[in-house]
């Protein structure tokens, strides 16, 4: 593989086509190849991707591929946990079923890195919100429907409806 410097990590830029409605991304080549296998494989110049310079995600949510393309420009997700930080640079407090499908889309690239960072953040949300449930019955449906593997984010979304469930019986009531 060839060694990865400035100048061809932001060289050419290439397209991603998202959605059913294609929306257009537009990421440097070196950089999205460095990070995902997938893209590595499908941007090779035997294939027609490669050769073209886009990329077609049909199935894939465009706000999901927005995040990952934030994350791979800034190594970071922000979300409600950095209500605190000195950089206020975001538009919005990202919300937890941004956040799994996020989570969902990152199997499509194969990268594992971002997916951890996804999860992390869920994480990091859940005990901002005083452990309590932050999984709506959408979040649980999507990752069912969504994410075939099995993945400790799953288990947190199940202990985390759990413990609602839980507090919800308690308190006498019921939705």
């Amino acid at each position: 593989m060839e060694k990865v410097t400035a100048s061809n990590y932001f060289s050419q830029m290439i397209t991603i086509l998202v959605g059913k409605e294609q929306r257009k991304f537009m990421i440097y080549e070196g950089l999205i190849r460095e990070s995902s296998p997938y893209f590595a494989a499908a941007l090779k110049k035997e294939w027609s991707d490669g050769q073209e310079g886009v990329v077609r995600l049909p199935h894939d949510e465009p706000e999901a591929f927005k995040l990952y393309i934030q994350w791979l420009l800034a190594d970071k997700i922000r979300s409600i946990t950095d209500r605190d930080s000195p950089d206020k640079n975001y538009e919005k407090d990202i919300e937890p079923f941004e956040l799994a499908q996020a989570y969902v889309l990152g199997d499509t690239p194969m990268d594992v890195d971002f997916m951890d960072v996804c999860a992390e953040t869920l994480w990091r949300w859940h005990k901002a919100v005083g452990n309590k449930s932050f999984v709506s019955s959408g979040v649980i449906t999507m990752f069912v429907e969504s994410y075939k593997g099995s993945s400790k984010v799953k288990l947190l979304m199940c202990n985390a409806t759990e413990r609602e469930l839980k507090w919800t019986l308690e308190a006498g009531s019921w939705l």
